[in-house]
C-alpha cells in the first residue's frame, strides 16, 4: 500500500496532486491510505471519486472540535483485505469496531462529550456550507501569505505544495524566528509555532484551522505590524485586511 500524509504540519506541505497519485495507485491495484488529520474540512477530499482506500482523521483541527476522537473511513477493497487478516492488536482491530458499529456501539467507552461537540461543529459547518467553510480556510491563508510576504518573510514551501491550514515562513535575516514568536506571545498573547526537527528555530508556522473570527486574524496582522516597525518594515495593512473576505 501507499501511505500519504495529505497535509504535513511540520513543514506546512499539502499534497495537492493526491488525485493523480491515487489514480496511479488504483491502476496498479495498490491500496492508498491517507492521513487527513490536519486537512479534513480545510480542503476538498473526495474519497470515493479519487479512489482512496483509507482516510484517517481527527476532531481537533479543521473540524473545530476539541481533541479526543479519531475517525477512520475504509473502502470496500480495503475491508476485503482487512477481513482476511488476523489482527494482533485489541484496541486497533477495525473488524471489532465494524461489528460494534452495526448496533450503534463502540468496543470501548467513547468520549461522549466530544461526540456531542463534533455533532454541533458539523451542524455549524453544514449551516455555513462545506464549500464556504473550505473557502474560508483558503481566503484566510491568502491574506496571511500576502501579508507576511510583503514584510519580507519567505514561504518555506513552493507555491504548488503550500498548505492552507499550516503556513510556514522563513523570516528576514534581521528578525529571529524565536524572538518573533516570543514577542507575539509575551506582548500580545498570540501564539504561533516554530519549526520541528531540523527546522526548529529556523521557520515559523501559523495554524489556520477551523473557526477563526476576523478579529483574531486582524489581531495577528496588527501585532506583527507593530513588531515589524521596529525593524523598519512598514506595511499598509488596509490593503491586507478586508473584513468581507473572511468569517467574522
Amino acid at each position: 500500500g501507499i501511505f500519504i500524509v495529505y497535509n504535513d504540519t511540520s513543514p506546512g506541505v499539502f499534497v495537492r496532486n493526491l488525485p493523480e497519485i491515487a489514480d496511479i495507485a488504483r491502476n496498479e491495484n495498490i491500496l492508498i491510505v491517507i492521513d487527513a488529520v490536519s486537512i479534513l474540512g480545510g480542503s476538498k477530499l473526495f474519497m470515493d471519486k479519487w479512489g482512496i482506500d483509507v482516510v484517517a482523521a481527527a476532531t481537533q483541527k479543521c473540524l473545530a472540535t476539541p481533541p479526543g476522537i479519531s475517525m477512520i473511513a475504509v473502502s470496500k477493497d480495503a475491508w476485503d483485505i482487512i477481513e482476511k487478516k488476523n489482527v494482533k492488536s485489541l484496541y486497533f482491530d477495525l473488524k471489532e469496531y465494524k461489528k460494534f458499529s452495526l448496533r450503534n456501539e463502540t468496543p470501548f467507552t467513547p468520549a461522549i462529550n466530544i461526540l456531542f461537540s463534533l455533532r454541533e461543529s458539523l451542524k455549524n459547518i453544514l449551516d455555513i456550507g462545506l464549500n464556504n467553510w473550505i473557502m474560508m480556510h483558503k481566503l484566510r491563508a491568502r491574506i496571511l501569505y500576502t501579508f507576511f510576504e510583503m514584510a519580507g518573510f519567505k514561504p518555506f514551501v513552493k507555491k504548488k505544495f503550500r498548505s492552507d491550514t499550516v503556513l510556514s515562513f522563513s523570516t528576514p535575516k534581521e528578525i529571529s524566528p524565536i524572538k518573533f514568536k516570543e514577542e507575539l506571545r509575551n506582548r500580545f498573547n498570540i501564539h504561533i509555532a516554530l519549526g520541528m526537527g531540523e527546522l526548529k528555530n529556523k521557520i515559523i508556522r501559523i495554524g489556520n484551522m477551523g473557526y477563526i473570527p476576523f478579529n483574531n486574524l486582524a489581531s495577528l496582522i496588527l501585532a506583527s505590524s507593530i513588531i515589524f516597525k521596529r525593524y523598519g518594515i512598514k506595511i499598509d495593512i488596509d490593503e491586507i485586511l478586508d473584513k468581507d473576505m473572511v468569517l467574522k
